[in-house]
């Protein structure tokens, strides 16, 4: 995952991340550690398997967990789907379930918009 974290996602050396997040616009808030917490750098390098049939399976329980969160947060879902290496069958990959959410949100001006 690189998301400007200085050095894991530049592979140089940076200090940055110690600076408060309203100096880096595009963090929104997030530190090195918040992130980490969130998406754990992995101990070793990811590993490539073959197609896992129950790759759709682990979406669909997925995709499934993230409605019922979101719902009960009051957050209507536009879109909901299975991306990335493990929704191509038959295709190797790391055995990471990819999911990308579009919602439904207000615009400043009171109108209603996607959001991504």
């Amino acid at each position: 995952m690189a998301l400007g974290l200085g050095r894991e996602a530049s592979g140089q050396e940076d200090d940055s991340h110690n600076d408060p997040p309203k100096r880096h616009p595009a963090r929104r808030g997030f530190t090195t550690e918040t992130i980490e917490i969130v998406s754990p750098f992995p101990p070793h390098p990811p590993r490539i398997e073959p197609y896992n049939p129950l790759w759709p399976i682990h979406y669909a329980q997925f995709a499934k967990a993230t409605k019922r969160a979101l719902g009960a947060r009051g957050v209507a879902i536009h879109s909901l789907d299975h991306v990335g290496s493990t929704s191509v069958p038959g295709l190797h990959a790391k055995p990471i379930i990819d999911m990308d959410e579009t919602v439904r949100c207000c615009e400043d001006g009171g109108g209603e918009g996607v959001c991504h």
